[in-house]
């Protein structure tokens, strides 16, 4: 009973030299799935549009010392939340149909720089340019008011400190006029260090493309291709094999 037991368990194991006599009766499953694979692979791998990185650089307005008038982490948030819905918006009205690339807007580290990417295939180079440069003028015209918007504190200030500066002018002098004269003046100076100190946002680059593709290099889309085409081969070759030897056992119980 027990040498039954194991020649039965033996003849249901499954030797190497039975997986490779079984894929050789399947070879041809395996040739036709790795062919149809490859040849998709490969004919997508050459008609596929190329995809590039457009890239936006605009430097934030800055104040005296290095201070940004406007944090960019600010303006990033108002790019993404309103400018790009609003373009978004007026793109599907006029063209009925969605912006075919994705605009992104960052702050690269320890800088006052707004980078603003998109990545598109070149027929879609021209609205693309389109979008960067609205959204480069959108945040130039924002960081100019906050400029003004400065300029004009500023100024204020300073025609306030002139005016108490003549008004100490015309008092009595004493020990007390004096000193409250040099702190006006050198409050004013400061104020005016200040002002000069401001510069304007600018656009350092607009839409700038990409040397390199980023979508898969055709290399890398057909290798990818002849290892799937190789893996659904084997599994089908298999596959099959397993339906055929279901087919014929049930052929044999239903003959009985």
């Amino acid at each position: 009973m027990q040498n039954q037991q194991e020649r039965t368990a033996y003849d249901d194991e499954i030797s190497l030299v039975d997986l490779a006599a079984t894929f050789i009766r399947r070879r041809r499953v395996f040739y036709v799935v790795f062919t149809l694979v490859t040849l998709l692979g490969v004919i997508y791998a050459f008609v596929k549009a190329d995809t590039y990185e457009y890239i936006t650089l605009i430097k934030s307005a800055e104040e005296a010392g290095g201070e940004f008038l406007q944090k960019p982490a600010s303006t990033i948030a108002i790019i993404q939340n309103r400018w790009v819905p609003e373009i978004s918006s007026r793109y599907q009205t006029e063209k009925q149909s969605n912006l075919p690339f994705k605009v992104l807007a960052s702050n690269p580290e320890n800088t006052g720089l707004i980078r603003i990417t998109s990545e598109s295939v070149i027929e879609h180079a021209g609205p693309l340019e389109e979008v960067h440069k609205t959204l480069a003028g959108n945040i130039l015209k924002s960081q100019q008011k906050l400029l003004e918007t400065t300029k004009n504190r500023l100024q204020k200030q300073i025609n306030s400190i002139d005016q108490v500066v003549q008004s100490l002018k015309s008092s009595a002098a004493n020990e007390n006029t004096g000193t409250a004269l040099a702190s006006a003046i050198q409050k004013r100076a400061e104020l005016e260090n200040q002002l000069e100190a401001l510069e304007p946002a600018s656009v350092l680059v607009i839409a700038r493309q990409s040397s390199d593709q980023k979508s898969a290099s055709d290399l890398l889309i057909v290798t990818l291709a002849v290892l799937l085409g190789g893996m659904i081969g084997v599994f089908l070759a298999f596959f099959a094999e397993f339906v055929m030897q279901v087919r014929r056992r049930l052929s044999v119980k239903i003959e009985h």
